[in-house]
């Protein structure tokens, strides 16, 4: 016993300190034992906190220069596939005094910390030293610069190397702590040679990622948040004390005096006090200031004002809107030309192709001729229609530029070009000013007789402008005319200068090399931007309408739309967050970043904070990428994957689109829009017709007989752009963002583009291009429906109960809705029919935006999750959580006002019963039609795969078995109720496993926990596969071997590339598979057999599963017998330690023992479960017997624990240990304990009540008991009974010979009383 266990029993020795207590007990009853062993062994400490230090030093260095040396021998390991590292371990383990000094540290906390910081901070250290060193160094040419692009990187990677090299196998990660998959470390599991030496270097990589992002994390968070505290302690805490209730902040400002008679200034300055906004963001307390900083990344604002936000939402509506107009007219003239070239319909040939290109340049000239010069005799008829609307279509943009106040006065160049050249103006694009097509037109310049003869007449027009410039002539008439230099190095000069032209990018180069080349006047290029025809011809203009308008359109658009936004930023900011001058708050806040931008932007020059001088920044810089190599090579390498792979499973995925059609009904039920059919009938003519004209645009031909639709509801869809409700899938968001980040990262991979540029080519020549956006297309008219739908339904709700109050009482309507339609929606004047009609619009919109998933509301941090390896679509759940909490909020809301609480109560309702309640509603109805009890349901999920744990469950009977639809899978809503239906699990598997009170608690916090952080954290799909093949050997981490050890070279990289197929695959390709197996009645890898319905159920996303009872049974056995491996390990690792004594020993047997009843309780649940599903104990015992002796398989069928008898070579090995070091032989005393614990372990249950197992203590099960009894038929067994041999040698459950004959009326009758009348019928039904 303890000592304080000693004082409790013997109160008499409390006057006597533990000092002396301990040493007289030693002295008289175990002065045979070592005394520092005794001391430890009843808890009384003497080492010293220095001394136990001092020993942390000595032992964390050891240790240092243990870890880095066996990352040395583990890489031996590898390639010679040896167990040197074992060896070099044991080294260090028999040391005496590394062995005394480790001892010492673990004595104390002091020693146990300096320890660990020793081992990991002193190779740290060296490396952050050497990192820092690296970055100051000027002779490292390109790495260097790259590095110095990226110092926290590259720290943090000099770190993680440091402690992946010093880490131990001693050492745990986060990952063990919090069951983090990603970073759990693998237990050896009997590996040797080079499969120990991967799981060994596994373990170090994910404790030098830990390490790395550790240390960002300290570098960029913890280090300043310190810094910060303690230099806003005191500030802060007198704060706190005097102004506890915060408040907004205040500044105070010097300002002219104003005579309040004359009102004109008096000469003199006085005080003003302004009042900052309101909120957390700018509140006096710097405390609360930094809590709105460090969640700003979860809301959708981040660090904007909610001003700010919705200004900015408009600019992005507003520019998808103008887009689809654009878009429009670019459709009306593609299908105008084609008509005219073939007027019969069908893809263009190559004759037509060059027709249409002819024409296309015909009208490019004719728009961007000037007014005087313009030649409409090569425009066919057919087409002056289509073109006009065109050219006014750029002329009133043009015009609306001009009249923007902003752009009056500015001296921006491009303003200045559009002014100059209305009637002509549309922007001339050139093949050398873009990454995609540049290499390709520089290729076509100098290697084709086109592009020669191009560079020729270049050469032409600029000796001729500057003869005295290159000395040369110019010779012959015509087409045959050609430039002949006097020498050769005014040859090389000229070809100088055509590459220069080439080369220079942008119009901002360009234009300067021109003017110096006197090819153009410099005062007519800085008004009207025009270029040579000779030149523009060399830079490889791009004489396709359709392009230049998209890109006239958007650069017009872009800046009437950015200038509204500033104008608004400044309007709503300007003395609160925006100053003319830096500016300290009355808080210490500090407005003291300026805003340096365009002159003609109103907020350049002035000052606000750093955090929405950055947000202001965003918008500026739209569309910037960093393309150092290290992130192209991260883009490309892990992003372009994943994206694939994501929009695989996704767009791709026919069934996906089936699923998303019909989960997205929640939306519109939660919110009670349910049931509103004309709503649902408009939204699908207006999705239907915008998405017909998107697609064919997409295509490039017509694809549909009539396009009335389009043109008519064209105006609505737009709007509704405009109010921000479509073009919003969370998921599709999350897919265009992460392509467009593999897209940066693939273009910027090499200098040259190449890789992009073959990808592009591709994709472009396969058809892979049309393909995918028009899956995308058709993904997000599925996302539009629903909410075009919910908006309209919300318009209709509204104007129920606001057209009854406006119409009877306006002065009463504007008075409770009037302050609400100004500050919301900037709407002044209700009493105008036109602005109260805006209001409501306003309003549904609003609603639509915050109760169904809207990818523009997504925070910084949730997106910027889609660049990491972990989680797949992360904005769809964070969506889901926030707007599943806003529509209890605004149908809370709603239900307070009278006049809209009938509006509140149904979508309370809807959020109710088709919401948080759905799963719940679908399983306990399924349940109750079906007669399945909690205990099936629970012992069901005892075989399903670990998604579908928490899931909500449809039971099916079919011929008496069990099957399931996984309704998670289909529930949208799921991500609000997963997390409590983990927590009920855990709750549940903690009373189940005895773990008392408390264990459950924690089972229920870890299990709920983890489903919540499931999403954001689990493996990608692509994380998952590369460490599958890297890190894992070629092995999943179910333990299916992706390729053999023995396997060669090749044939590794051939199973590799089909195990990348396989999961990059869309998700339908699995469920067709399945459904052609079940057609033809065979079986797939694994010998399951499936049924045709239940397969072609899952086409729209209810597929009915069978749990395939009896294999998953087999798997569970094959699991146990490695889990018991594993708990004999500990007791045979004690006994081949020679220094082990005879107490360990004891002690390890005891927990391995412990280990196995937990492994036996696991499997003896998945017993109990196949029993209850219908798998009969005769058959469970024959698999048993496979693979236990008939003595175990027995006691582990009867819920008996099974402890481990003590094997032969384990005594002698214990006995060879104690005569090598001259001990005495303790067999007889082990033998004497571990017999008596074996007996004790004899006398156990597995379980105290074995027939509650798979009760819900928590939920009282109130349907009557399932009479039907559970059956597993074979596996292979169709819908039809086919193929019924397809399982060899697996019985039916039920032991049942038919006998033929039938039973009387009488028999039924009586055998109905006793409960047995279905397993009757059953018998009767089989003759």
């Amino acid at each position: 016993m303890t000592l304080d266990e000693f004082r409790k029993r013997y109160p008499q020795y409390d006057d006597m300190s533990d000092d002396d207590l301990a040493d007289k007990l030693y002295n008289k009853y175990y002065s045979n034992k070592d005394k520092e062993e005794f001391f430890k062994e009843i808890g009384l400490n003497k080492t010293g906190l220095i001394e136990s230090a001092g020993a942390g030093v000595v032992s964390g260095l050891a240790k240092a220069g243990e870890g880095i040396t066996t990352l040395g021998t583990a890489l031996v390991d590898l390639g010679l596939n040896t167990n040197l590292t074992e060896k070099v371990e044991k080294a260090f383990d028999d040391n005496d005094f590394l062995s005394k000094m480790e001892d010492l540290a673990d004595d104390r906390w002091t020693g146990t910390m300096t320890e660990i910081l020793t081992q990991l901070g002193v190779p740290g250290g060296v490396a952050l030293k050497g990192a820092n060193v690296l970055l100051k160094s000027k002779k490292l040419g390109t790495l260097g610069r790259s590095l110095k692009k990226m110092p926290a990187a590259t720290r943090m990677a000099a770190v993680g190397g440091a402690e992946l090299a010093a880490a131990t196998e001693d050492l745990g990660t986060i990952g063990d702590a919090f069951g983090l998959g990603f970073t759990e470390t693998r237990e050896r599991e009997g590996e040797s040679g080079r499969r120990e030496a991967i799981r060994r270097l596994e373990n170090k990589f994910k404790f030098g990622l830990e390490g790395a992002l550790g240390f960002g994390l300290f570098e960029k968070a913890v280090i300043p948040g310190l810094k910060f505290t303690f230099s806003k302690a005191v500030p802060a805490l007198k704060g706190i004390l005097t102004r506890s209730t915060g408040g907004a902040d205040r500044v105070t400002r010097m300002v002219d005096e104003i005579d309040p008679v004359t009102q004109q200034p008096t000469g003199r300055k006085v005080p003003q006090v302004l009042q900052l906004d309101e909120g957390f963001q700018f509140n006096r307390n710097v405390i609360l200031r930094t809590f709105d900083r460090l969640i700003s990344g979860f809301r959708a604002r981040g660090n904007e004002t909610r001003e700010m936000f919705e200004a900015r939402r408009k600019m992005i509506g507003e520019g998808r809107a103008d887009l689809t107009q654009v878009t429009g007219l670019i459709k009306e003239l593609e299908e105008t030309v084609q008509k005219l070239v073939r007027p019969l319909g069908g893809k263009l040939d190559e004759v037509d192709i060059k027709k249409r290109e002819e024409i296309m340049e015909n009208i490019y000239d004719y728009l961007t001729a000037p007014k005087n010069a313009k030649d409409a005799s090569k425009i066919p008829s057919e087409l002056f229609e289509s073109v006009n609307k065109i050219r006014s279509h750029v002329d009133n943009l043009s015009m609306k530029l001009m009249e923007n106040p902003l752009a009056q006065g500015s001296g921006d160049a491009f303003i200045r070009t559009v002014a100059a050249n209305v009637g002509e103006y549309l922007t001339r694009s050139y093949r050398t000013f873009g990454s995609e097509t540049k290499n390709d037109w520089i290729n076509t310049l100098y290697n084709t007789d086109k592009g020669r003869q191009i560079i020729e007449r270049a050469k032409i027009f600029l000796a001729e402008r500057d003869p005295a410039s290159y000395g040369g002539t110019v010779i012959g008439t015509g087409k045959n005319r050609r430039f002949v230099p006097s020498s050769g190095p005014q040859g090389e000069a000229m070809d100088a200068e055509i590459r220069r032209i080439i080369e220079a990018g942008d119009m901002s180069k360009l234009g300067p090399e021109l003017v110096r080349l006197k090819s153009v006047d410099n005062a007519v290029f800085s008004m009207r931007q025009q270029v040579p025809k000779e030149i523009r011809e060399l830079l490889g203009e791009i004489k396709d309408p359709t392009v230049q308008l998209l890109e006239t359109s958007s650069k017009i658009n872009n800046f009437i739309n950015s200038s509204k936004y500033f104008q608004k930023v400044l309007d709503d900011g300007y003395n609160r967050y925006i100053f003319d001058e830096s500016t300290i708050s009355q808080g210490g806040q500090k407005f003291n970043v300026k805003i340096e931008t365009d002159a003609w932007n109103p907020l350049n020059g002035k000052y606000t904070t750093q955090q929405i001088a950055d947000s202001i920044g965003g918008v500026i810089n739209t569309g910037n990428q960093n393309s150092n190599l290290i992130n192209s090579f991260y883009n490309g390498i892990l992003l372009a994957p994943k994206a694939l792979i994501q929009e695989s499973k996704t767009t791709l995925s026919p069934i996906t689109h089936f699923r998303n059609v019909i989960s997205a009904v929640q939306f519109s039920a939660v919110n009670g829009n349910l049931f509103s059919p004309a709503t649902f009938a408009k939204s699908f003519k207006i999705t239907r017709a915008i998405t017909k004209g998107q697609l064919e645009t997409q295509a490039g031909r017509k694809l549909f007989k009539s396009d009335e639709e389009y043109k008519r509801f064209l105006g609505e869809y737009m709007e509704m752009q405009r109010l921000g409700i479509v073009n919003t899938s969370a998921r599709l968001g999350d897919l265009k963002s992460l392509i467009d980040d593999m897209s940066a990262g693939l273009e910027n991979i090499d200098n040259q583009g190449r890789v992009f540029n073959v990808l592009k080519r591709f994709n472009e020549k396969t058809g892979l291009r049309r393909l995918r956006e028009g899956a995308r297309t058709l993904y997000s008219a599925e996302d539009d429906f629903y909410k075009i739908q919910n908006y309209f339904a919300e318009q209709s709700k509204y104007r129920k109960v606001f057209d009854e109050l406006y119409e009877k009482d306006p002065n009463a309507f504007v008075r409770k809705y009037g302050e609400i339609a100004r500050e919301k929606y900037g709407i002044t004047n209700l009493f105008d029919k036109k602005n109260y009609n805006q209001f409501i619009k306003e309003n549904a919109a609003d609603i639509v935006r915050n109760n169904i998933p809207n990818y523009d509301y997504v925070g910084s941090y949730i997106r910027g999750l889609r660049k990491l390896p972990f989680g797949n679509f992360v904005s769809f759940p964070a969506e889901i959580l926030r707007t599943g909490i806003n529509t209890i909020v605004k149908g809370v809301e709603e239900f307070r006002d009278p006049l809209t609480r009938g509006i509140g109560f149904k979508r309370l309702l809807g959020m109710g019963a088709f919401g948080i309640g759905a799963g719940k509603g679908v399983e306990e109805t399924a349940q109750l039609l079906t007669g399945v009890t909690n205990e099936t349901i629970n012992s069901l999920k005892e075989f399903l795969p670990e998604w579908s744990q928490n899931s909500t469950l449809i039971p099916i009977k079919q011929d008496g078995q069990i099957y399931y639809i996984d309704y998670s899978h289909t529930n949208a809503y799921d991500f609000l109720t997963r997390p409590l239906n983990a927590a009920m699990n855990g709750v549940n598997q903690g009373i189940t496993n005895e773990e008392g009170f408390i264990g459950s608690v924690e089972q229920a916090a870890y299990q709920a926990g983890r489903e919540f952080l499931q999403p954001f954290v689990s493996e990608a799909i692509i994380t998952e596969f590369y460490t599958d093949v890297f890190a894992r050997g070629g092995e999943t981490k179910e333990g299916r071997r992706i390729w053999n050890p023995t396997d060669s070279p090749g044939e590794k990289v051939l199973k590799t590339i089909g195990e990348f197929a396989k999961v990059s695959a869309p998700g339908s390709f699995n469920q067709f598979y399945r459904l052609y197996l079940s057609g033809i009645g065979k079986t797939q890898q694994y010998n399951r057999g499936y049924k045709f319905l239940n397969e072609a159920s899952g086409i729209l996303g209810f597929r009915i599963q069978n749990p395939f009872v009896q294999q998953g049974l087999n798997f569970k056995i094959s699991d146990n017998q490695k889990d018991i491996k594993n708990a004999e390990k500990v007791f045979k690792d004690a006994v081949r330690d020679g220094n082990s004594t005879t107490e360990d020993i004891v002690k390890a047997y005891q927990e391995a023992n412990e280990r196995k009843k937990d492994a036996d309780k696991v499997l003896y649940r998945k017993i109990k479960a196949a029993e209850n599903l219908g798998l009969s104990k005769n058959y469970i015992k024959s698999q048993l017997t496979k693979r236990y002796s008939k003595v175990e398989a027995n006691r582990l069928i009867n819920n008996l624990a099974i402890p481990f008898k003590i094997s032969k070579f384990d005594r002698t090995t214990i006995r060879d240990n104690a005569l090598l070091r001259n001990k005495p032989n303790p067999l007889a005393v082990i033998n004497s304990l571990v017999g008596s614990i074996y007996s004790g372990f004899m006398g156990q249950n597995l379980f105290e009540n074995p027939d509650s197992i798979f009760d819900k203590p928590l939920q009282p099960d109130l349907r009557q008991e399932d009479r039907t009894p559970n059956v597993i038929l074979p596996a292979a067994r169709d819908a039809y009974g086919a193929n019924p041999d397809a399982v060899p040698g697996v019985p039916l459950s039920l032991n049942i010979q038919p006998t033929g004959g039938t039973i009387s009326t009488a028999d039924r009758s009586q055998l109905a009383k006793s409960g047995d009348i279905d397993i009757t019928e059953a018998i009767a039904n089989r003759g």
